[in-house]
């Protein structure tokens, strides 16, 4: 190499920058496996300090889960309510030797009854609190208070804080309140004895109301007139609330919000129109007022009566023991002392409304009953509305019942939803002063009494949803007064009462029909319902019985050939089909029907209201037609084989004056909407439901058309 100023000083520095090359053989790079080694070997030799932090979060992170889940076990644990099962089997195993000593046959199924709830509630618990394992302690708080809270106090009960009645909302109410007068506050303080925000169909209130001669007709008013004008006048000064169900124009029931019912309680105490206990529940304690309710107990039995069957009482040995019926008021009651139980007994002639708001078993001792000749209220069965839960409500047997014979003053008796009924003893025919029978949805009612035309006074009688009453005796056409009937039924048997004997009632204007007599022919009724004088409204049902061979859409005998006559599928009446001649049968059935049109339903006239249901033939009765049902002005037809609502006589160019028209399930039924509005010119509201043969209608998606207002 050659030498240079500079060359040695560039040999010792490629010396010192390479010296491996010069003291090793060169070596190949270190594999991915040896790199991980000597990584694992240095984390294990020295751990670094970001190691150390993430030991530190897994074992915090260990602890705070392990904390969480020992309080949500604790939470659980505590809040389940499986205290008050081990109560409810030890009260009933303390209950069975007592149970034919103090004959108490419904004091161990009622036990059960309440342990079997429990239960069912403890699995409701179980769920929920699974669902909201993982939630937040704020919703885990509202989780324990809505354990802890019972149905009824969901909302704080405004009426027991002093601070309340000097609140501007109490004032305000307080002042309209006062601005009524004593009629309609009497009907206000009504919904006071209902639960919060329950529906309260416009129908009970009216029965409450005429049976308390609150509703008084002057200068020929109507009953349902004054009701509706009195709820309007509440809805309008913010007391009620009306609830509008889909497709209905007018609302059936109405609600009060807690703040109104909390005012209306203090109201109420302060009339004495009905008691109530401090959670604001209206009680049975009447000695203070003379009207009771039927409660169901929210908690266990009264403390002193509790120590009474477990003869703990220390009055047992200077007071006498209690009679079998006074213990059973007692379970049906839950006095919160003797004392009041005693000052029970001695006012119950003063009892003037007694109303079931939440029993199950109301069944009184009927020596009870006997002493109720003052009352004038009695409503035992259902109040709450079709689109609640149900409650449902039985009583053993009716022996009871013949205790009403002494009621001279009732005015209203209600055993609507009341399972255990199959026939009203004859003791319900003496109740001379009745205006209001509530019947109603009794499934297992299968007779009335004969004697029950001796109810003179008698203005309204529901036997609606009774499934199993197939015969009503010819004695209803005595009830001289009766203006609403529902539920009659048109049966097979013999000596049943019929429309024809129905027409002699002169003041009968509401009236429903329930045909399960499949040789019942509605245009043969014709002559009976041109003698109703005063009929408005008219709903005829036809059950399963009603379609016999001879009327189903199938059978080819003389509807054949009238279908024939009357153009096929369109149903018009053609003059050209009989020219060409279709037989004798034809013509003679055409002729007939032509006979039948032409006697005048006088009755009818005055029909507002017509309702059809079922109707098991494709040509229309002889009297549908707007010449014979000029007031007419709500008309509804649902299911059955109706094919057309066409006159008979195509010369006759009457005009319907429906203004509701509801067309429901009709397969059969054609006509287009050209034609509808022809024939119905005076059409507000249309409702056409699952017709596919009703075209070109400009209905929503709910098959609801209404007319648009002027201003629009």
């Amino acid at each position: 190499m050659r030498r240079s100023p500079n060359g040695e000083t560039a040999f010792r520095l490629k010396t010192t920058a390479t010296p491996i090359h010069l003291n090793k053989p060169p070596q190949a790079p270190p594999t991915v496996r040896q790199r991980t080694t000597k990584m694992e070997m240095s984390t294990k030799m020295v751990p670094s300090s970001m190691t150390k932090r993430r030991r530190r979060i897994r074992s915090l992170k260990s602890e705070t889960i392990r904390e969480e889940i020992s309080e949500k076990v604790k939470s659980f644990s505590d809040h389940l309510s499986l205290k008050p099962l081990v109560e409810n089997l030890e009260n009933i195993l303390k209950d069975l030797p007592r149970v034919t000593d103090t004959h108490l046959p419904k004091q161990v199924p009622i036990n059960i009854s309440v342990l079997r709830s429990n239960i069912a509630r403890v699995q409701i618990e179980i769920l929920q609190q699974h669902q909201t394992a993982n939630a937040s302690s704020g919703s885990d708080r509202r989780w324990k208070k809505t354990v802890a809270t019972s149905e009824a106090d969901d909302l704080p009960r405004l009426y027991k804080e002093a601070i309340f009645e000097i609140s501007y909302h109490f004032q305000e109410i307080e002042e309209k309140y006062n601005q009524l007068n004593r009629r309609q506050k009497l009907c206000l303080l009504c919904f006071a004895v209902f639960p919060e925000n329950a529906e309260i169909k416009k129908r009970l209130l009216r029965f409450w109301w005429v049976a308390e001669n609150l509703v008084r007709t002057e200068r020929g008013e109507d009953e349902m007139q004054i009701v509706s004008e009195t709820l309007q006048k509440f809805v309008e000064k913010g007391f009620i609330q009306p609830i509008l169900k889909k497709n209905k124009l007018q609302p059936r029931s109405y609600k009060m919000t807690p703040i109104v019912r909390s005012c209306l309680i203090k109201f109420a105490k302060d009339a004495g129109f009905f008691d109530y206990d401090e959670d604001g529940k209206p009680t049975m304690d009447f000695t203070s007022c003379k009207k009771a309710c039927m409660v169901k107990p929210e908690g266990a039995l009264a403390q002193w009566f509790s120590d009474y069957l477990e003869g703990q009482d220390n009055k047992q040995d200077t007071e006498e023991k209690l009679s079998a019926d006074m213990i059973k008021l007692q379970m049906l009651f839950n006095f919160p002392d003797r004392e009041t139980l005693n000052e029970a007994r001695s006012k119950f002639n003063e009892l003037q409304t007694l109303f079931n708001v939440s029993k199950q078993f109301p069944e009184l001792p009927k020596e009870w009953l006997l002493k109720m000749e003052n009352i004038k209220v009695l409503f035992l069965g259902r109040w709450e509305s079709e689109a609640g839960v149900k409650r449902h409500i039985e009583v053993e047997d009716i022996d009871f019942l013949r205790g009403l014979e002494k009621m001279k003053k009732l005015r209203l008796l209600s055993l609507q939803g009341i399972s255990g009924i199959p026939r009203l003893p004859g003791a319900l025919c003496e109740l001379s002063g009745l205006k209001i029978l509530d019947l109603r949805a009794c499934h297992n009612l299968e007779k009335l009494p004969d004697k029950i035309g001796l109810l003179k006074m008698l203005t309204y009688l529901d036997l609606s949803e009774c499934y199993l009453l197939h015969y009503i005796p010819k004695q209803l056409n005595k009830l001289s007064e009766l203006e609403v009937l529902k539920g009659f039924v048109i049966g097979n048997g013999k000596n049943a009462c019929t429309l024809e004997d129905l027409s002699v009632l002169k003041k009968l204007r509401k009236l429903s029909v329930n045909v399960s007599n499949p040789d019942f022919d509605i245009d043969n009724e014709k002559a009976a319902l041109s003698k109703f004088e005063s009929l408005q409204k008219l709903r005829i049902a036809w059950g399963s019985g009603a379609f016999s061979e001879n009327n189903s859409p199938g059978k080819k005998e003389t509807k054949g050939d009238d279908k024939k006559l009357n153009g096929g599928d369109s149903g018009e009446a053609n003059s050209k089909t009989i020219k060409h001649g279709l037989g004798a049968t034809a013509n003679a059935v055409a002729f007939t029907r032509i006979l039948k049109s032409k006697v005048k339903a006088k009755g009818l006239q005055k029909l507002v209201k017509l309702d059809l249901q079922c109707y098991p033939k494709t040509e229309p009765p002889t009297w549908l037609v707007p010449q014979e049902l000029k007031q007419l002005k709500n008309l509804s037809i649902r299911g059955g084989n109706l094919g057309h609502l066409k006159q008979q006589d195509q010369n006759d160019l009457s005009e319907w004056n429906v203004e509701v028209l509801r067309l429901k399930f009709l397969v059969n039924f054609k006509m287009n909407w050209k034609d509808m509005k022809q024939d119905f010119p005076k059409l507000n509201y249309l409702e056409n439901v699952r017709c596919p043969r009703i075209t070109f209608c400009p209905c929503d998606a709910s098959g609801v058309w209404q007319k648009p207002s002027e201003s629009n």
